[in-house]
């Protein structure tokens, strides 16, 4: 009986192995493959800018905005170049002019002069930080490129900072640029430096001629490559676009910013017209959508004694009495409430009575 029922029950049904077809997107993957969404595609961008002005340029700047000299030849305010050198980390000892130009629409820009220089500097710091300062400090360097060229002169550029975006940095970019370089890679906090081995053992902090370094924006969802050419780099104007652009292409071989249009960059740097052209005709990428959470801190740090982090509602407890020299805690109830609510009944008190 024992065998038979054992028979008699089914044994589970196996499905037949299908047989695997070749599709054709396997066999040509180089043809069906898809087109890359030009989002991903690394994003082009001149993040600052260095001026070089002469003492008349100086003077005609002060129609268009406000500029106040923190120290001057023979005059300075100490309090005031202090506070500045802190924020830009300067030494305040080695220039002989500080400034700050103030434009109408509400944007401090630098002016230095070195002790070895023989012109003034004025640096717009932030055209592509994907903000509206950014679009208000473009506006305001194309009213000082108007001046200069107005004067029929040159621009004299003592930095530029140019900054290829990505949406996503590749875990072996920094590597592949320190090999394309020829430089070591430094990493402090969220940004990656590449250093020259000689640069390294001197403990230098800047180099006199070319920066690399690589870092993230979380609130625009980018990853940015940035290169920070110094006043030395632009000695030649004949070749200068060329060497930027080969420095470039060169640092971003094979990377996750290898295929970034450079066409953008393909005009003359040193005349004011191309340049006002560029700036006006810029169209800043989007940003992406900011979460609830992250708006709420970024209000709760920003606005000045702010009631955001604190508690709305105020939990209603019992006053406190200092603790005795056993160090108990001893509770005082204010209302007969508390002692209902914390199961506590009034001793009765004890009436004496007088004697006859």
């Amino acid at each position: 009986m024992i065998r038979a029922g054992i028979a008699s029950q089914k044994a589970p049904r196996q499905r037949k192995p299908t047989p695997k077809t070749v599709s054709n997107k396997s066999k040509n993957n180089h043809t069906n493959a898809k087109p890359q969404n030009p989002s991903q595609t690394p994003v082009l961008n001149i993040d600052s800018l260095a001026l070089e002005l002469d003492s008349s340029q100086l003077e005609a700047l002060k129609s268009v905005g406000v500029v106040v000299e923190h120290k001057s030849i023979g005059e300075f305010n100490a309090d005031e170049v202090k506070a500045l050198a802190k924020k830009e980390r300067l030494n305040a000892k080695a220039y002989d002019y500080l400034g700050t130009y103030h434009t109408k629409r509400g944007i401090s820009c630098l002016i230095t002069k070195h002790k070895r220089a023989k012109s003034f500097k004025l640096t717009f710091k932030g055209l592509a930080q994907y903000s509206q300062t950014s679009e208000l400090m473009r506006t305001d360097l194309i009213e000082v490129l108007k001046l200069i060229d107005k004067a029929g002169k040159d621009v004299k550029l003592a930095r530029l900072d140019i900054a290829l975006d990505t949406p996503r940095l590749a875990s072996k970019d920094n590597a592949q640029i320190a090999k394309n370089t020829k430089r070591e890679a430094f990493k402090f906090k969220n940004t990656t430096y590449f250093k020259t081995p000689a640069e390294k053992a001197r403990h230098k902090r800047t180099n006199e001629r070319l920066d690399i370094k690589t870092y993230a924006k979380p609130y625009a969802g980018i990853s940015r490559l940035e290169f920070c050419f110094k006043g030395s780099f632009f000695s030649s104007k004949s070749t200068a676009l060329k060497r930027v652009q080969k420095t470039i292409v060169k640092a971003s071989k094979n990377t996750s910013f290898s295929k970034a249009d450079l066409s953008s960059l393909s005009f003359d740097i040193f005349a004011p017209n191309k340049l006002i052209d560029y700036f006006s005709a810029y169209t800043q990428p989007k940003r992406r959508p900011v979460r609830a959470c992250e708006q709420f801190l970024s209000l709760a740090k920003t606005s000045p004694k702010s009631k955001l982090l604190k508690p709305v509602f105020k939990a209603k407890s019992a006053k406190k009495i200092k603790p005795s020299k056993k160090g108990f805690k001893k509770l005082r109830f204010s209302n007969k409430f508390n002692l209902q609510k914390a199961k506590i009944t009034p001793k009765p008190k004890q009436t004496i009575n007088a004697p006859p």
